[in-house]
């Protein structure tokens, strides 16, 4: 039996949600795939219900401006 692949993303770049790794106030965090070129990036996928929460945009418009090994980037953000 071969098993659905969850996919989502916003425009042409889509990822297969792959194994949950960690749970936060916000929401999960998934290892995942990007279909384009197979290569293995974290989701978080965020709890809401009207759409990215204000802290949320924040926290994503926050990561657009580091660049450090220790700190993870920002491929996009978007709602879904």
């Amino acid at each position: 039996m071969v098993e659905a692949a969850i996919t989502f993303g916003a425009g042409k770049v889509q990822y297969k949600l792959g194994e949950k790794i960690g749970e936060g106030g916000q929401g999960a965090v998934y290892l995942c795939t990007r279909l384009e070129d197979n290569e293995q990036v974290i989701a978080k996928l965020i709890k809401t219900e009207a759409g990215l929460s204000d802290e949320a945009k924040k926290e994503a418009e926050s990561l657009t401006k580091f660049k450090h090994e220790n700190i993870v980037k920002l491929l996009e953000a978007f709602e879904y």
